[in-house]
C-alpha cells in the first residue's frame, strides 16, 4: 500500500511539474525500452540457434564422413571374406562390427538431419538465411549493437530527465 501511495504522489508531482505529456512520454519510453529488451533477447536466442544449426552441421558432416569410412571398409571387408575360401570367424565378427557401425551411423545421421531441418525451419521462420549463415550472423550482430546502443541513449536520457 505505501508503495502504491509514494507511486501516486510521484506520478502527481510529474505531472505538476512537467504537465501530462511527461507522464505519457516517461510511460512510452519505459515501453520502448521493455520493446528494446524483447528485440534483444529474440536476437540472442536466434544467434543461439544459428551457433547450433552450425554444430549440428559439422557433427553431420562428421557423420557422413565416418560413413563414407565404414561403408568403404564394409566393401573391402566383403571382398576380402569373398577371395577366402573359408572366411574365419575373426573376419565375420570384424564384418558384423562393422554393419553394426553403419547401422548405428545411419541412425545418427538420420537424428541429425531430422534436427538440423528442424532448426533450418524455425531460423528460416525468424528471416534467416541457412545458405549464408556468416551473413545473418553478423547481420544479428549489428542489430544487437544498434539496439544496445539505442538502450544505453534512452537510459541516459532518463537518467538526465530523473536528475532534473
Amino acid at each position: 500500500m505505501a508503495a502504491s501511495q509514494k507511486q501516486f504522489e510521484l506520478l502527481f508531482q510529474l505531472k505538476a511539474t512537467y504537465g501530462s505529456n511527461f507522464v505519457q512520454t516517461f510511460s512510452g519510453a519505459a515501453k520502448t525500452m521493455k520493446d528494446m529488451q524483447g528485440s534483444i533477447s529474440k536476437i540472442n536466442s536466434l544467434q543461439k540457434d544459428i551457433s547450433g544449426y552450425k554444430k549440428q552441421q559439422e557433427a553431420l558432416d562428421r557423420n557422413r564422413a565416418k560413413m563414407q569410412q565404414l561403408q568403404e571398409e564394409h566393401d573391402r571387408l566383403q571382398q576380402e571374406m569373398s577371395e577366402t575360401a573359408e572366411p574365419s570367424e575373426k573376419m565375420r565378427k570384424v564384418l558384423e562390427r562393422n554393419e553394426r557401425q553403419i547401422e548405428q551411423t545411419r541412425q545418427a545421421i538420420d537424428s541429425e538431419e531430422q534436427s538440423l531441418a528442424e532448426l533450418q525451419e524455425r531460423l528460416r521462420a525468424a528471416g534467416v538465411n541457412t545458405d549464408n549463415l556468416d551473413a545473418s550472423t553478423e547481420r544479428l550482430g549489428r542489430q544487437y549493437e544498434r539496439l544496445q546502443q539505442s538502450q544505453e541513449r534512452i537510459g541516459d536520457l532518463s537518467n538526465r530527465i530523473e536528475q532534473n
